[in-house]
């Protein structure tokens, strides 16, 4: 038997949860001053922090309003730091301190796209890649593997830009905490991007990247 020898467990925690259900509907409590929850099971509101997953929310539920609250940035936190603070925080991550450096912070996932990132010419700036444990190894790059978030307001604020490769991911909070740091982003074009950015972007990142270090403000890279 599925339920052992005896069913009367079963019957226990059945006559438990009905018992259960009967109090709270005999001990109702007003719900608290401000609760937009009042029906367990049902909510009154949904809300999204991407505006993707907001319109796909939409259409499936069109009687309920959905609504869309992007991530915030403590902009006291992830700041522009001066030469020297830069220069230590560099020497902090065992970075050089000759050339431009390009972050891609990303975890492990295909859709980060990671393998067209490395297959970028590396002649005039230094690749650093952390969120994953990668054991990348090669020229002109430095792989940070997993490390923590507490001192990614120190590696974004001692590197040049910022190369954002991901799909579907609307506008993440990492691009939004290098822009909140002060850097240049070569990213893949996205709708959710245009919801606060009034950017051009390609749909592709390679010769925005490369030309990030002559023309700051080309296509697909603002500071």
């Amino acid at each position: 038997s599925v339920l052992g020898p005896s069913v009367r467990p079963f019957l226990g925690l059945l006559m438990l949860f009905a018992m259960r259900q009967l109090c709270q509907w005999l001990c109702a409590l007003e719900p608290p001053q401000g609760m937009i929850w009042h029906d367990p099971g049902v909510p009154s509101a949904l809300v999204t922090y991407n505006s993707r997953v907001q319109h796909w929310l939409g259409d499936r539920y069109p009687e309920k309003p959905v609504q869309f609250i992007g991530n915030g940035v403590d902009v006291a936190t992830f700041r522009p730091r001066t030469p020297v603070e830069r220069a230590e925080l560099r020497q902090s991550f065992g970075l050089p301190d000759d050339r431009p450096i390009v972050l891609f912070a990303a975890r492990a996932s295909e859709k980060k796209n990671l393998d067209d990132v490395l297959r970028i010419t590396r002649d005039d700036f230094h690749l650093v890649v952390c969120g994953a444990t990668r054991g990348l190894k090669a020229n002109h790059l430095t792989h940070l593997g997993l490390g923590p978030y507490a001192r990614m307001p120190d590696l974004f604020g001692c590197v040049d830009a910022m190369v954002h490769a991901s799909t579907g991911e609307g506008f993440p909070l990492a691009v939004q905490e290098a822009l909140g740091t002060g850097l240049s982003i070569a990213l893949l074009g996205d709708p959710g991007c245009a919801v606060w950015l009034d950017l051009a972007v390609g749909d592709h990142f390679e010769d925005p990247l490369l030309r990030l270090f002559q023309q700051p403000t080309d296509v697909g890279a603002r500071r």
